[in-house]
């Protein structure tokens, strides 16, 4: 066993450290390389990982780390100064595109309860992708820039309820009755972890920071992370909760500087083993046999998306290029997505077939991203008409009218 487990992390690295590379070469994303890693070393392809689950059971620590590092960015200055957009505009995107994706499944004959989760877990966007293009693109001052990091936020703050909600509608714990006095409990020792980390875990942090030992800093970082999810986790909700729970005690602490230094190459690590995994699971004889349904849906998926958020950006921005914008960099499915549906999928809740076919579309939008980019990018650099500059346009040729007109009339006087 311990062999098979080296054998498919060096597979995993190997395959990092080639594709990853050579796809930062062809400008396309981080993303898209893990997803083809996990493609081609599948049972599929080359058929070189042999037990999937190990890389799934690491991968979930991906998630525990990106939500985590999230929490951490999200200080109080941070959310007041976006607290607007993060309630509004977020707020807004998200709610429409659920309801309108909602009622799509519910036309096509799904249950109430299900077209609910399918359409909030597809009306997420990807954020590992997102900030990653307008940070590498010098995007983040632009009016769309900080709209898209106000969505985005509501977005991995809404997750975790809806992590949440999920087990409640398995049918085995519809079975068993909704009992109030269990989920009073669970929450009565949330809150009493959360008071007890705040009065002891913090300052015994601090403590172990004054000794200089980075080495053990770092496991006692690590120990109050994974610590959180298990505590959570054992109360019946999710484990990103408590990941998230534990970046939010720490991001206004003096020790954030310290924490991010290695916590954010190990949630890129994570994370990239998390879309491995997504692709070493991705059926290729099923996306064959249902190319043109799968083509179909993912152009419907990024078509609905984006037109609310175009609408949404024309509203704010009164403009077309940042509404544009806007609409192209998060109209595709998110990692978040995919988790819900997989954990639906794990639950009960969707039957193979058709959580094959959501995961799918959900990938093949993923892969559509990059290309959104390039639009953008050639959006720019063309300069696209707007609507305040069409409007100088006709009001610049009626001056320019008026113009000729008088010297037209001084002419005739002169004469």
């Amino acid at each position: 066993m311990e062999e098979i487990l080296l054998r498919d992390l060096f597979f995993y690295f190997a395959a990092t450290a080639l594709l990853i590379p050579i796809f930062r070469y062809l400008k396309l994303e981080s993303i898209l390389g893990y997803l083809s890693a996990g493609i081609l070393l599948g049972p599929f392809c080359f058929d070189l990982i042999h037990h999937v689950e190990n890389i799934q059971d690491i991968s979930q620590l991906g998630i525990i780390m990106l939500m985590f590092v999230i929490g951490l960015e999200l200080t109080p200055q941070r959310i007041n100064h976006l607290k607007k957009t993060i309630l509004l505009e977020g707020g807004s995107q998200f709610f429409v595109s659920s309801f309108l994706l909602g009622t799509c499944f519910l036309l096509a004959g799904l249950d109430l309860k299900i077209s609910l989760l399918i359409s909030a877990a597809l009306a997420l966007s990807s954020t590992a992708f997102s900030l990653t293009w307008l940070k590498e693109n010098e995007c983040l001052t632009k009016s769309y820039g900080q709209s898209s990091i106000g969505i985005l936020i509501f977005q991995d703050l809404i997750i975790i309820p809806l992590l949440s909600i999920i087990p409640f509608f398995i049918p085995s714990a519809e079975q068993e009755g909704f009992s109030y006095w269990s989920t009073m409990t669970k929450t009565l020792l949330f809150i009493a972890y959360m008071a007890m980390s705040h009065f002891t875990i913090l300052p015994l942090l601090k403590k172990i920071y004054d000794t200089q030992a980075r080495d053990v800093f770092i496991a006692a970082c690590l120990m109050f992370l994974l610590g959180s999810s298990l505590v959570v986790g054992n109360l019946g909700l999710s484990k990103a909760l408590g990941a998230f729970v534990a970046g939010i005690f720490l991001s206004g602490s003096h020790l954030k500087t310290q924490i991010q230094s290695f916590s954010l190459p190990l949630k890129s690590m994570a994370m990239g083993v998390f879309f491995m995994s997504f692709g070493l699971t991705l059926d290729i004889p099923f996306f064959y046999e249902n190319i043109f349904t799968l083509v179909a849906l993912s152009f419907s998926l990024v078509a609905i998306k984006a037109c609310v958020l175009l609408f949404h950006g024309l509203v704010v921005f009164r403009k077309w290029q940042p509404s544009l914008s806007l609409s192209l960099i998060l109209s595709q499915g998110g990692e978040f997505g995919l988790l819900a549906i997989g954990l639906m999928i794990d639950s009960g809740l969707l039957n193979q077939g058709l959580g094959k076919m959501i995961l799918s579309t959900v990938t093949l939008s993923i892969f559509l991203g990059p290309f959104m980019g390039k639009v953008i990018l050639f959006m720019e650099r063309k300069r696209v008409p707007d609507l305040q500059l069409v409007q100088s346009m006709y009001c610049n040729d009626d001056l320019k009218q008026d113009e000729t007109s008088k010297e037209n009339q001084g002419l005739t006087k002169a004469a």
